[in-house]
C-alpha cells in the first residue's frame, strides 16, 4: 500500500530485479479473476493515494487514483463543478480512466480519459514522468483505454465541467418484464434522436434480478447536467415506469442514487 509515486518507483525496480508477478488496484471495482488482484505474486494497492487538489483557476483537478469518484464528487461540490468521472459512488479513479471511463457527462465531453490533462505515471523501468499532449505523447495516447499496462498512473490531472446552481437532475426509472418491448423502443428513440440533439443527458439501461419478485426489472437511470428534466428524455417516461425517482440533486447525490442508495459505496476501499 504506497503512499507516493516514490514508493511505486522503488518497489516496481524490486520486482523487476526479483521477476515478480504483480497487479494493480485502484478502486477493484472489475470483478472477474486478474483484474486487479493476484494470487501469485505482489498486489500494489493504490488505495493511499488520495490527493484531490484544486487549481488556482478552477479548471484542472489534481486527483490521486486511490480515490473513488464519490469522493472526487464531494470535494467539488462546493465550487459547483463536477468531472468527467464515473456513475456510481463505489468506482475507483484509476481503473475507470485508464480504461476509458463512461461517464454521465460523455454525450457532451466524451469518455473520462479525454478529458485528462495529464498523467502523472511510473513507467516499467521504475522511472516517474508526465504524460501530455505535448510530453511522452506516445504514453499519453497508450494510457487512455491501455489501462495499466503501459505504466501505473499515480496522479491525474482532470480538466473541470462547471454545474449551473451545483445541481443535476436524474435517477432511477423502474418497468416491469412486460414493459421490456416499450423501453428498449424508447431507449432506441432517444439514441437516435434525443443524444444527437441534447449534449447533456444521459441514460444507463440496466436488467437485475429482484428475488422477491422472482421476476427481471429493467432500470433506466435518467440524468441531465443542466438540473431540469429535458423533453429528449421522454421516450423513457412515455414508456410508463412504475417507479420513478428522478429530481434535481446534487451529483454526489446522484451516483448514489444510481448506484442504488448503497452507504456501503462511500466507505474506504477494501484491503
Amino acid at each position: 500500500m504506497p503512499t507516493s509515486a516514490q514508493d511505486i518507483a522503488k518497489s516496481i525496480k524490486i520486482i523487476n530485479f526479483f521477476s515478480v508477478p504483480f497487479a494493480v488496484r485502484s478502486g477493484g471495482h472489475t470483478p472477474f479473476p486478474g483484474s486487479a488482484s493476484t494470487s501469485d505474486g505482489i498486489l500494489i494497492s493504490l488505495q493511499n493515494l488520495t490527493t484531490l487538489a484544486l487549481s488556482e483557476s478552477e479548471d484542472l483537478l489534481s486527483v490521486g487514483p486511490g480515490n473513488r469518484w464519490i469522493n472526487v464528487y464531494q470535494f467539488l461540490e462546493p465550487y459547483n463543478l463536477a468531472v468527467v468521472g464515473g456513475r456510481v459512488p463505489s468506482v475507483g479513479v484509476g481503473g475507470l480512466t485508464t480504461g476509458a471511463g463512461n461517464s454521465y457527462f460523455s454525450t457532451g465531453h466524451g469518455m473520462a480519459c479525454d478529458n485528462v490533462a495529464s498523467f502523472e505515471v511510473v513507467t516499467a523501468d521504475g522511472s516517474i514522468v508526465t504524460a501530455s499532449a505535448t510530453e511522452n505523447k506516445d504514453l499519453f495516447w497508450a494510457l487512455k483505454g491501455g489501462s495499466n499496462n503501459f505504466g501505473i498512473v499515480t496522479r491525474f490531472d482532470l480538466f473541470t465541467i462547471p454545474i449551473p446552481n451545483g445541481k443535476v437532475w436524474g435517477g432511477n426509472t423502474f418497468f416491469l418484464p412486460q414493459q421490456t418491448d416499450n423501453v428498449t423502443d424508447a431507449i432506441a428513440e432517444y439514441q437516435t434522436n434525443g443524444q444527437l440533439t441534447d449534449p447533456d443527458a444521459a441514460v444507463i439501461p440496466s436488467l437485475s434480478y429482484v428475488p422477491q419478485l422472482n421476476s427481471t426489472v429493467f432500470m433506466v437511470t435518467v440524468f441531465h447536467a443542466s438540473g431540469q428534466k429535458p423533453a429528449s428524455l421522454d421516450p423513457i417516461f412515455r414508456a410508463g415506469p412504475v417507479s420513478d425517482s428522478s429530481k434535481q440533486r446534487t451529483l454526489p447525490e446522484m451516483a448514489i442514487e444510481a448506484g442504488g442508495g448503497d452507504d456501503a459505496a462511500l466507505q474506504p476501499p477494501l484491503r
